[in-house]
């Protein structure tokens, strides 16, 4: 029964990027060369961070996983392995950006809709296959992000992921506060982790668009 769960909670994912990826590659502007190459930049980074939070199941149970690593390794994945795979998806890019120069806010911007988009069909299959409750909140306020998205695509691409990592952010503090809990691909967020989390947008926007700038 458990490897049945973990099997469909796999397909699920997989469909939800999938379609993610399909509808960024339909709508964005790129030339079909630097699509295929966000996309291999994207697909590195998600896995990169799939990584990151089995490194981070680990790191929260060590004690058990010296003793016992598979037994941790069958340990579902909670929201604490969730905030260390942000933190350590977060310095990798830092790295790469410093050491390899690498053109990060591409990449981001192209992440825009395949995040949306793989985040509303996660959502729309959890409300439709397992009842879950709240979905509809959360799918509301992605197809509103949709929607901005596709009204501003090509306006200012600069600006577009600073625009939108505000407005989820905003929306999923929202949603925390108005509603028992909100999640993203299963992860319940923390309402400390979203005020963290715009914290850091907010002094992203600061320092490195005035370094731009200067």
């Amino acid at each position: 029964m458990a490897t049945t769960q973990a099997i469909l909670s796999i397909a699920v994912i997989l469909i939800s990027f999938l379609s993610g990826f399909l509808l960024f590659y339909l709508i964005s502007p790129l030339a079909k060369d630097a699509k295929k190459k966000h996309m291999e930049e994207m697909l590195s980074l998600i896995i990169n961070f799939i990584l990151f939070i089995w490194l981070g199941k680990i790191i929260k149970h060590l004690s058990i996983f010296i003793r016992d690593p598979i037994a941790v390794l069958a340990y579902p994945s909670d929201s604490t392995a969730f905030y260390i795979a942000v933190l350590l998806i977060s310095i990798h890019m830092v790295y790469k950006v410093i050491r390899h120069s690498f053109a990060v806010k591409p990449i981001l911007h192209s992440f825009i809709p395949v995040f949306l988009m793989a985040n509303f069909v996660y959502e729309f299959i959890q409300n439709t296959w397992f009842d879950r409750p709240y979905a509809w909140a959360h799918m509301t306020l992605l197809v509103i992000l949709l929607l901005i998205y596709i009204l501003l695509l090509g306006r200012k691409p600069n600006y577009i992921f600073y625009l939108f990592a505000f407005l989820w952010v905003i929306g999923q503090l929202s949603l925390a506060y108005l509603l028992p809990f909100t999640t993203i691909f299963h992860y319940i967020l923390a309402p400390w982790f979203l005020w963290l989390l715009l914290l850091a947008i907010l002094l992203w926007i600061l320092f490195y668009e005035r370094k731009r700038v200067s």
